[in-house]
Protein backbone atom coordinates (compact mmCIF):
# COMPACT_ATOMS: atom_id res chain seq x y z
CA UNK A 1 0.00 0.00 0.00
CA UNK A 2 2.19 3.42 -0.95
CA UNK A 3 -0.83 5.95 -0.98
CA UNK A 4 -0.22 8.71 0.87
CA UNK A 5 -0.26 9.00 4.77
CA UNK A 6 -1.37 12.05 7.26
CA UNK A 7 -0.18 11.98 10.35
CA UNK A 8 -1.45 14.93 12.87
CA UNK A 9 1.29 15.52 15.17
CA UNK A 10 0.29 17.91 17.98
CA UNK A 11 2.92 19.61 19.87
CA UNK A 12 2.91 21.83 23.84
CA UNK A 13 5.48 24.50 23.90
CA UNK A 14 6.72 26.57 27.15
CA UNK A 15 9.06 28.92 26.86
CA UNK A 16 11.76 28.40 29.18
CA UNK A 17 12.34 30.61 32.39
CA UNK A 18 11.22 30.86 36.12
CA UNK A 19 7.54 29.31 34.85
CA UNK A 20 3.93 29.94 34.85
CA UNK A 21 3.93 31.49 38.83
CA UNK A 22 6.47 34.03 37.86
CA UNK A 23 5.04 35.44 34.29
CA UNK A 24 1.71 35.95 36.76
CA UNK A 25 3.64 37.96 39.44
CA UNK A 26 5.55 40.04 37.04
CA UNK A 27 2.44 40.26 34.15
CA UNK A 28 4.46 41.31 31.35
CA UNK A 29 2.40 42.21 28.54
CA UNK A 30 3.25 44.24 25.17
CA UNK A 31 0.57 46.59 23.91
CA UNK A 32 -0.64 46.76 21.03
CA UNK A 33 0.33 43.91 19.39
CA UNK A 34 0.52 43.89 16.95
CA UNK A 35 2.13 46.90 16.82
CA UNK A 36 3.21 49.12 14.15
CA UNK A 37 6.07 52.06 15.14
CA UNK A 38 6.16 51.39 18.96
CA UNK A 39 4.92 48.93 21.83
CA UNK A 40 4.44 49.67 25.53
CA UNK A 41 6.22 47.02 27.86
CA UNK A 42 4.35 46.33 30.54
CA UNK A 43 5.61 44.53 33.51
CA UNK A 44 5.23 44.86 37.71
CA UNK A 45 8.57 44.95 39.83
CA UNK A 46 8.86 44.57 43.83
CA UNK A 47 11.41 46.73 43.94
CA UNK A 48 13.69 49.81 42.24
CA UNK A 49 16.48 47.79 39.94
CA UNK A 50 18.18 47.91 36.71
CA UNK A 51 16.09 46.37 34.01
CA UNK A 52 16.98 45.50 30.48
CA UNK A 53 14.38 45.27 27.32
CA UNK A 54 15.77 43.47 24.34
CA UNK A 55 14.48 42.27 21.32
CA UNK A 56 15.07 38.94 19.41
CA UNK A 57 14.03 37.38 16.11
CA UNK A 58 12.79 34.18 15.78
CA UNK A 59 16.41 32.72 15.06
CA UNK A 60 17.33 34.05 18.48
CA UNK A 61 19.60 37.01 17.39
CA UNK A 62 19.50 40.01 19.65
CA UNK A 63 18.63 42.86 17.86
CA UNK A 64 18.30 45.35 19.68
CA UNK A 65 18.62 46.53 23.80
CA UNK A 66 17.53 49.19 25.80
CA UNK A 67 18.07 49.26 30.09
CA UNK A 68 16.46 51.67 32.19
CA UNK A 69 15.36 51.71 36.21
CA UNK A 70 12.26 50.43 37.27
CA UNK A 71 9.68 51.48 40.30
CA UNK A 72 7.86 49.14 42.70
CA UNK A 73 4.79 48.31 41.00
CA UNK A 74 3.65 48.81 37.83
CA UNK A 75 6.03 49.78 34.94
CA UNK A 76 5.50 51.07 31.53
CA UNK A 77 8.54 50.99 29.18
CA UNK A 78 8.21 52.94 25.82
CA UNK A 79 9.94 50.69 22.86
CA UNK A 80 10.41 52.55 19.25
CA UNK A 81 10.53 49.57 16.98
CA UNK A 82 10.98 51.84 13.84
CA UNK A 83 14.75 50.09 13.06
CA UNK A 84 12.71 46.31 12.89
CA UNK A 85 11.40 45.16 9.40
CA UNK A 86 7.77 43.74 9.68
CA UNK A 87 7.68 39.95 11.50
CA UNK A 88 7.81 38.24 14.03
CA UNK A 89 9.95 38.58 17.25
CA UNK A 90 10.67 37.60 21.31
CA UNK A 91 10.69 40.36 23.82
CA UNK A 92 12.43 39.90 26.78
CA UNK A 93 12.42 41.97 30.11
CA UNK A 94 14.98 41.05 32.84
CA UNK A 95 15.51 42.70 36.40
CA UNK A 96 16.80 41.69 39.44
CA UNK A 97 13.71 39.49 40.15
CA UNK A 98 12.59 37.68 36.75
CA UNK A 99 13.57 37.18 33.07
CA UNK A 100 10.18 36.66 31.16
CA UNK A 101 9.38 36.86 27.50
CA UNK A 102 6.74 37.36 25.23
CA UNK A 103 6.22 37.53 21.21
CA UNK A 104 5.75 40.57 19.54
CA UNK A 105 4.36 41.07 16.10
CA UNK A 106 5.39 43.78 14.50
CA UNK A 107 3.35 44.91 10.73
Amino acid sequence: NSGTRTFNVVMNCREAGEGLANDAKNNLTLSPNPAVNSVDVRFNATSTSGFTVSVYDILGKKLLAESGVTNAGENIYHLNLDVLSKGIYVVEVNTRDFTSKRKLEIK
